[in-house]
Order: structure tokens, then sequence, then C-alpha cells
């Protein structure tokens, strides 16, 4: 279970890193729009 929770962590945290960057990029862009 916990090599299960870490794997998903591993996963999880560059998706979510990479999903929050283009969230921003958006934010930015509508801002600029």
């Amino acid at each position: 279970m916990f090599f299960t929770g870490l794997g998903m962590l591993f996963i999880g945290f560059p998706v979510a890193f990479t999903f929050g960057a283009v969230a921003v990029f958006f934010g930015m862009a509508a801002g600029i729009i």
C-alpha cells in the first residue's frame, strides 16, 4: 500500500505541476487578452 501511494505520488506530482503551469499560462493569456 505504501509503495502504491508512493508510485501514485511520483506519477501524480508531474501531472499536477504540468496542469498548474498550463492553468497559469492560460490565466496570463486571458489577462493579456
